[in-house]
């Protein structure tokens, strides 16, 4: 028989032995009423799991938390989360620092490691003042003012920008900073050490500028040319901006105006301050036409249809005084002497005291020789300064025409009047009366005679854009050759025209063939007319100077094909001897040259005088 659940076991004392004694009802239910066979059975009771997750208190490593048991994931957390007795295995562990100002620096002097940051934790220990949320490597540093505040250095608070040894900072900011204050820090030449320099900054750093230095007066530049103006001044030891050290200005609002600008012809401006505009000048003028003044001053001598003028390069000028059958000298003194001749014509190698011409027209010099074209004599002469010797180098004396390659001495000229010398040597010559122009190689032992341009002994007007030697020339007065020795210009007197030759190919420059006149200034190089010119010259910037003679004028041919009016006014009075250059009277001038200054010299043949048009 089962026992009833509200029974009891009641203990009751029998004798000294202490026996269970079972009393119904009592409600203890640890213990299952007995099988049918009369014997009871014991149930053990159950492990709790308190957090529910799975796992009884033996297994779970902390059972009031159901994220953490064996199988859960390992977090980085600082917790044992999979009960394995680690913790946060399997993450790399970081260092953190703590940022007490909380300025995102920590101190590197509090460094922690772990897999996550901690509250009041940074990753970086680069602050140099954790207390300080000013200070740290991202601050923006204020100089000068004891603080480090980003942390680079204190040398950074005292910064050298200039590397002169002196900082911005007052002495004693810190201990490194004893120097004076650098009064320019991006200037190393710039400091309280420096010397003080004439260059409108306080180079040493007293507070002055320039100060103990010589002083000069400087002028106002208007202008911005170079040149200064007396209007304002100002006394300093440099040039302030706009000014200069000169007052040479003789237009300080025209930039174009000034003593280092090029002249520009008959504009009616003094466009290089030389206190002339455009101004011609007569230096000879000895009476009538005669020869003497040798061993005076130029302007006392007299001339004879001087034709060719030339200067060489120390300034010595040389006349052809053709009339007079002699070559005049111009010392740099002014004094004119008489180098060959002796007023009579003749034929005569030797001594230049001895040798004798015959109506001499042109000249040339190559600096230590003088050529000439001796026209009388169907000759060219060279005169050699270095031993005082007149030889002949090209023509045999008689008139006639040399064939090409003939020895330049035996072969034959007609009346050569103008002769060009070139940088290369080659002597070239307008053969007149043969109507060509000749060369001769003087590099060559043996030098010979070659026909540049024209035919021999047939003159007309033929060939422009042809070989030269196919063209016709028509007494050609005037030759020049351009300082490279590649471009030949050529006075065509005959044809009233001015031609060109180029590596053998003759071009027409200007003028209008077999057609005499004068069309006025700035006109149309293809349009224009010429009236007999003569002498010719091309300077280094290859404008063309050309002996209008026919029209009594002194002409220019620029680069762009214009042509100007230089000086003369048409007419052959002499009632006008110095004046603006286009208003003076020229007679049939045959011969000009440039001085070094840029002066033209100016054979004012019909007049017999030599004259000056000054730039």
């Amino acid at each position: 028989m089962k026992a009833n659940r509200s029974s009891q076991w009641i203990p009751v004392l029998v004798g000294l032995v202490l026996l269970p004694t079972f009393v119904p009802g009592c409600g203890d239910d640890s213990t299952e009423p007995a099988d049918d066979d009369g014997v009871s059975e014991s149930t053990p009771t159950p492990e709790p799991d308190q957090d529910g997750d799975g796992y009884v208190a033996l297994e779970d490593c902390d059972d009031t938390n159901a994220s953490i048991h064996p199988e859960a994931t390992e977090l980085c957390d600082g917790i044992d989360n999979d009960c394995d007795g680690s913790v946060d295995e399997g993450f790399t562990l970081v260092p953190y620092y703590v940022d007490a100002d909380q300025d995102g620096h920590g101190d590197p002097s509090t460094e922690t490691t772990g897999c996550s940051i901690p509250t009041g934790y940074v990753d970086t220990g680069d602050d140099c003042d954790d207390t300080n949320p000013d200070v740290h490597p991202d601050a923006q540093e204020i100089v000068c003012n004891g603080l480090d505040e980003d942390c680079s250095s204190m040398a950074n608070d005292h910064p050298d920008g200039d590397g002169d040894g002196y900082d911005q900072c007052e002495p004693g900011v810190s201990e490194s900073d004893g120097l004076p204050v650098d009064c320019d820090d991006a200037m190393p030449t710039v400091h309280p050490s420096a010397e003080e320099l004439c260059d409108e900054r306080d180079n040493d750093c007293d507070g002055e500028v320039d100060e103990d230095l010589p002083l000069n007066t400087y002028y106002v530049d208007n202008d911005r040319d170079g040149f200064g103006d007396t209007a304002s001044t100002v006394e300093a030891c440099a040039p302030p901006t706009g000014y200069v050290d000169n007052a040479d200005d003789c237009d300080d609002d025209d930039p174009t105006v000034s003593p280092g600008a090029v002249e520009f012809h008959n504009d009616g401006v003094d466009s290089d301050c030389d206190g002339y505009n455009d101004y011609v000048v007569t230096i000879s003028d000895g009476g009538d036409p005669g020869y003497g003044g040798d061993g005076g001053p130029l302007d006392e001598a007299s001339f004879q249809n001087p034709t060719a003028i030339v200067v060489d390069r120390t300034g010595i000028v040389y006349i052809a005084d053709t009339g007079n059958h002699a070559i005049r000298r111009v010392d740099l003194d002014g004094t004119i002497t008489t180098l060959i001749g002796d007023g009579e014509p003749g034929d005569l190698d030797g001594y230049a005291s001895d040798a004798r011409l015959n109506s001499p027209t042109g000249l040339a010099t190559d600096g230590t020789n003088l050529y000439i074209a001796d026209t009388g004599n169907h000759k060219v002469r060279k005169w050699t300064l270095k031993n005082d010797l007149v030889i002949t180098v090209a023509g045999n004396g008689l008139s006639g025409f040399g064939e090409d390659g003939e020895v330049a001495v035996y072969a034959s000229l007609n009346g050569p009047m103008d002769v060009a010398i070139s940088s290369t040597q080659v002597l070239y010559i307008a053969d007149t009366g043969n109507h060509v122009i000749r060369s001769v190689d003087l590099k060559k032992k043996t030098p010979t005679i070659t026909t540049v341009a024209g035919q021999g002994g047939s003159s007309g007007y033929e060939g422009d854009g042809v070989s030269a030697t196919d063209a016709l020339l028509n007494s050609p007065q005037g030759v020049a050759v351009d300082t490279t020795g590649t471009m030949v210009y050529i006075a065509d007197t005959g044809n009233h025209v001015i031609r060109k030759v180029e590596r053998g190919v003759i071009t027409l420059l200007a003028g209008t063939p077999n057609q005499a006149g004068y069309t006025g200034d700035r006109d149309n190089a293809s349009t224009t007319f010429f009236d007999h010119p003569t002498c010719i010259d091309v300077a280094i910037s290859t404008d063309v100077f050309v002996c209008d003679t026919g029209n009594n004028r002194i002409r220019q041919i620029t680069p762009s094909q214009i042509v100007f009016l230089l000086a003369g006014n048409g007419s052959t009075e002499e009632g006008i001897l110095e004046d603006n250059a286009a208003a003076v009277d020229l007679a049939a001038p045959q011969g000009l040259a440039f001085d070094s200054e840029g002066d033209m010299w100016i054979a004012d043949t019909g007049h017999a005088w030599i004259r000056k048009l000054i730039w």
